[in-house]
């Protein structure tokens, strides 16, 4: 049997999963953590290739600051749910969040970490493997992005040009 694949983007201001795989992007982690969304309602299915489907978890445009302690430790728990529902989960974050350490929901101690060509400065890159070391991360990787960046849409047209999502309810069931 299968299994899927999870993409989680955890960074509200750019909403860049969502803009890449032009997909909705609320209610997103952030209806999750603020209540008003379950997982099922929030994951969205996209088809990459031919026909090979990716599960999506976008952020989610209506964050307010951090999430408090409970909402950490429910989507910590929640992680860990889905952990053995997918054979692999990425969470696309800024270094900022990760460095938040026992306040982020990142669940786990694993990092790629990713740099631009001839943008990011060695000095900066030296810098975060240091911090993300002094919290007991573990680095397994460096991505080098040598091309331009996507270009994204505005959250308004964003939410405009929205390939609707496919429901896939029975596929989560029982998550949340």
């Amino acid at each position: 049997e299968a299994r899927n694949t999870l993409m989680v983007d955890v960074d509200p201001v750019t909403s860049s999963i969502a803009n890449v795989f032009r997909v909705r992007s609320n209610p997103g982690l952030a209806g999750i953590i603020a209540g008003t969304a379950d997982w099922a309602s929030a994951i969205v299915r996209t088809t990459v290739g031919r026909d090979r489907g990716l599960d999506i978890l976008p952020s989610g445009t209506k964050r307010a600051g951090a999430p408090n302690a409970e909402a950490i430790q429910r989507i910590r728990g929640d992680f860990a749910r889905m952990e053995r529902r997918y054979d692999l989960i990425v969470i696309a974050a800024p270094i900022s969040y990760v460095m938040r350490g026992p306040d982020s929901i990142i669940p786990g101690p694993d990092v790629i970490l990713c740099a631009r060509m001839g943008r990011t400065r060695i000095a900066d890159l030296k810098r975060s493997v240091e911090s993300l070391r002094s919290l007991d991360l573990r680095i397994h990787g460096l991505v080098l992005w040598n091309d331009q960046l996507p270009v994204l849409e505005s959250q308004e047209e964003n939410g405009a040009s929205r390939r609707p999502a496919r429901a896939e309810s029975s596929n989560l069931a029982g998550v949340g």
